[in-house]
C-alpha cells in the first residue's frame, strides 16, 4: 500500500520530524500500517512513549510485541512499568517478547523480575530466571543464588 511505502521511506530518513507521520500511523485502522509503523519507530530508536504504551493493549499480538521491542530500545522508568503490562499478556509470545526486552534493560529490571520469579504462573517464574541469567549483573547473580536457596 501506498503508507506502508510512506513508512519505508520514512524509515530511512534521518530527519528527525520523520517520526511524526510514523507515531500518527501507530494508530492506523490497518494492522499491517500499525506494525511496519512500530517495526520503523523500533529501527530509529524512536518513540511516543504514550503511543507505544497504548500498543500493548492493541487487539494483534505482534503489534504488542513489537512496541515491547521499542519499549526496551527506549528504556527509562516508563519503559520498564509498561513492560509489566506485557508480562501479563494472554498470549504467551508477548509474554516471553516482555521477557526479553526486560533482559535487555538490564539492572533496572532486576527488581520486576524478581516479582515475575514467585509468580504462580510455572513459564513465567521460569521467564524471569533465563530474563536474569541473561542479566548477568552481581545484582541479578545474588536474586538467582537468593531464588535457588529459597526453593531448594
Amino acid at each position: 500500500s501506498a503508507r506502508e511505502k510512506a513508512i519505508l521511506a520514512l524509515e530511512k530518513s534521518v530527519d528527525k520530524r520523520a517520526t511524526q507521520p510514523l507515531f500518527a500511523m501507530l494508530r492506523d485502522a490497518d494492522l499491517r500500517v500499525r506494525r511496519r509503523a512500530a517495526r520503523a519507530l523500533k529501527a530509529m530508536g524512536e518513540s511516543d512513549d504514550v503511543s507505544l504504551i497504548a500498543m500493548l493493549r492493541d487487539e494483534d499480538r505482534k503489534t504488542r510485541r513489537d512496541a515491547a521491542w521499542a519499549l526496551a530500545r527506549i528504556g527509562g522508568k516508563l519503559s520498564l512499568d509498561s513492560l509489566i503490562i506485557a508480562l501479563h499478556d494472554e498470549r504467551r509470545y508477548v509474554r516471553e517478547t516482555a521477557l526479553e526486552a526486560l533482559a535487555k534493560l538490564g539492572n533496572p529490571a532486576v527488581e520486576t523480575l524478581v516479582n515475575a520469579l514467585v509468580s504462580h504462573d510455572p513459564e513465567l517464574s521460569l521467564g524471569a530466571v533465563q530474563a536474569l541469567r541473561r542479566i548477568g549483573t552481581v545484582e541479578a547473580s545474588t536474586v538467582l543464588h537468593d531464588y535457588y536457596k529459597r526453593t531448594r
